[in-house]
């Protein structure tokens, strides 16, 4: 179980940082060139930073349901348990 979650969160990891990628590979051979993408590399970063913002409140929202949730099963396990 430890090597799933640790599976699970690389992959989300790998996913928060796609797009970002792109973006750079995109922007690398224009601002070589001399063009100008500081409107694109503005709202990307913005996006960026409020897409893992979002993804931090999420988790913790979840992290707080999952904890109220299990709390009812060990209740019930301290009368079940021989």
């Amino acid at each position: 179980s430890l090597l799933g979650n640790y599976h699970l969160g690389m992959q989300f990891l790998v996913i928060a940082t796609l797009i970002p990628n792109v973006v750079m590979q995109y922007t690398l051979p224009r601002d070589s060139s001399g063009q100008n993408n500081d409107k694109l590399k503005n709202n990307e970063t913005k996006n960026y930073v409020l897409n893992q913002i979002k993804s931090i409140s999420i988790a913790f929202l979840l992290n707080i349901k999952k904890a109220k949730y299990y709390n009812n099963f060990l209740q019930i396990d301290e009368y079940v348990s021989l």
